[in-house]
């Protein structure tokens, strides 16, 4: 899953991430990667030069 990040599509940096487990049947349908503490940082940059202008 990508972020949606100041007009972009960005892929998360983070190392870590989830399973998404289907209910049924138990099995993995997708993985979810997590962001980085700098993807983060970057996430809250772009919201705060968003909001000054």
């Amino acid at each position: 899953m990508s972020n949606y990040v100041d007009g972009h599509w960005r892929e998360p940096g983070g190392e870590d991430g989830q399973d998404i487990i289907n209910p049924a049947t138990g099995g993995v349908i997708s993985h979810v990667g997590f962001s980085s503490k700098t993807d983060i940082d970057e996430h809250v940059r772009a919201g705060q030069e968003a909001f000054d202008t």
